[in-house]
């Protein structure tokens, strides 16, 4: 089996910026797009997959990937977490509720600062993943400093 897969960190599109009828509109425009693409990877033999949790297309992209479990048993979606301390560990619970996830992983991230344990547990992501979907809508921030990251690893990237 092929391990790995995707990131799927987005910058957060505010509220304020998008009228309502208009996200609904891109959600389910992103949700065809997305499921396109994690239909895309399953072919080449992929059969699991990273999300961040952060950003509405993270959770997006898990309930993609549960409701084609269906079709592709051997699926398998993974909630890579940037944090283990006590402050987190409710966010870590509410996450496990959801039924999403199949797995929580804590990669080696001891040795970062906490303020740069998204940053790094994004590069864990990536340097552990063969194909990577992105969906980003801005040059800047963390998702968009991840995708710069994967591109400089030379990852194969889908970009939504």
């Amino acid at each position: 089996c092929s391990e790995l897969t995707t990131i799927n960190e987005i910058e957060k599109i505010q509220e304020k910026e998008m009228p309502e009828a208009s996200k609904e509109v891109l959600l389910v425009l992103d949700a065809e797009t997305g499921q396109n693409a994690i239909l895309q990877v399953i072919s080449t033999g992929v059969d699991t997959f990273y999300c961040g949790g952060y950003g509405d297309f993270d959770l997006l992209c898990a309930k993609i990937v549960n409701k084609l479990k269906a079709n592709y048993q051997h699926l398998k979606c993974v909630f890579v977490t940037p944090y283990i301390n006590e402050g987190y560990q409710n966010k870590l619970k509410c996450v496990k509720d959801t039924g999403l996830y199949d797995e929580i992983l804590y990669p080696p991230l001891e040795m970062a600062l906490q303020r740069y344990a998204i940053t790094e547990r994004n590069k864990f992501m990536i340097n552990a993943s063969d194909q990577i979907i992105v969906y980003i809508r801005c040059d800047f921030g963390g998702a968009y400093t991840a995708f710069k990251y994967a591109v400089n690893k030379g990852k194969s990237i889908i970009k939504i």
